[in-house]
């Protein structure tokens, strides 16, 4: 991923794994999940965040860091949290995979990370998973609590992407996989790192694969979810942009980041931050350029956007959450207003 740095913004702005066979870590897990970071006001509540250093990290995927990635669970408020697993490209911006509890009772998982045991044993943890790993009646495998019933890949990105085929033995039966428009034809970046194959595993894994709509409700979850989605012009870059209605949360994938709680690793990366309007703030340094570019699309994108009722903005990298989201969206793309 590359950061854009336009002069007159920088001012301002697998095989699925099997289940683990132990859970090490359940009291700490239960813990938690008592912690709800509701009583926090802050962004992304990193110091919530648990591990399972005790279980396996290790990674078949050919995204950074190679061969083994730490995973944390971390709650955000009732109902949504967020499995956070390293990232890393000159910084550890980590991928931030966010978990929404729907009115059925089941669950949301919006771009799966790697199917680490670590990662599985936490999930299994909000599912009432069981240390043998036995598949309870109805429920993800190893549980007998809510299903994961939707898994959804809102950017062509590999990172959003790429794990999804290996997250449908922890899912339903019949649950849902929900893509980008173009991730099923090999579109752009779709294309990278055996993308074609990957979603031959994603159709044969999983109950329904379908495409996201461009603009509108979500099919099935109408009263709960919406979509706008932004398409570059020369078909490089698409991200769905989803609206938890009940969590009244917006959840970008890499529209926007923040740097909130999130601290850079050294004094040129804080600097980095604040030049492509990160740091302290919501910005969006991926797709300022593209957005310039196809400003009419852009401002469709928006319009649809700002008329959500928004407080929370849900960031794929850097800040798991931002708050006052409704004006950081406002700060981040008003340059589409003027």
């Amino acid at each position: 991923m590359a950061w854009c740095l336009p002069s007159d913004h920088l001012a301002s702005n697998r095989l699925a794994l099997k289940p683990p066979a132990s859970c090490c870590g359940i009291a700490a897990i239960a813990a938690a999940r008592r912690r709800a970071s509701d009583a926090a006001n802050t962004h992304s509540n990193a110091a919530a965040a648990t591990y399972l250093p005790s279980l396996s990290r290790r990674s078949r995927d050919p995204l950074p860091p190679l061969g083994a990635k730490a995973t944390g669970l971390l709650p955000l408020r009732e109902g949504l949290w967020c499995l956070r697993q390293d990232f890393t490209l000159t910084e550890n911006i980590y991928l931030n995979t966010h978990i929404v509890r729907l009115r059925s009772g089941g669950l949301m998982l919006i771009n799966p990370p790697a199917a680490t045991e670590e990662a599985v044993a936490l999930l299994r943890s909000l599912t009432g998973g069981d240390p043998d790993g036995s598949r309870g009646e109805g429920s993800v495998a190893g549980g007998c609590g809510p299903c994961v019933e939707h898994v959804v890949c809102i950017n062509l990105s590999p990172e959003h992407w790429y794990n999804a085929p290996d997250w449908a033995p922890y899912c339903s039966s019949n649950a849902t996989l929900w893509t980008v428009p173009g991730l099923l034809q090999g579109r752009s970046t779709a294309s990278l790192l055996g993308g074609p194959e990957r979603v031959r595993l994603m159709k044969e894994v999983y109950g329904r694969v379908l495409e996201l709509p461009d603009a509108g409700p979500l099919p099935g979850l109408e009263s709960e979810v919406e979509v706008a989605t932004f398409h570059e012009s020369g078909g490089w870059f698409s991200e769905s942009t989803l609206w938890l209605r009940d969590h009244r949360a917006v959840v970008f994938g890499d529209m926007g980041f923040a740097a909130y709680d999130y601290r850079p690793s050294n004094a040129l990366s804080v600097q980095m931050a604040k030049m492509v309007g990160i740091y302290q703030r919501l910005g969006c340094p991926v797709i300022y350029v593209m957005l310039q570019k196809d400003p009419r699309a852009a401002r469709a994108w928006l319009d649809r956007v700002l008329r959500w009722e928004v407080d929370k903005v849900l960031c794929s990298h850097l800040d798991a959450l931002v708050v006052e989201g409704a004006a950081e969206i406002r700060r981040c793309f008003g340059f589409l207003l003027r």
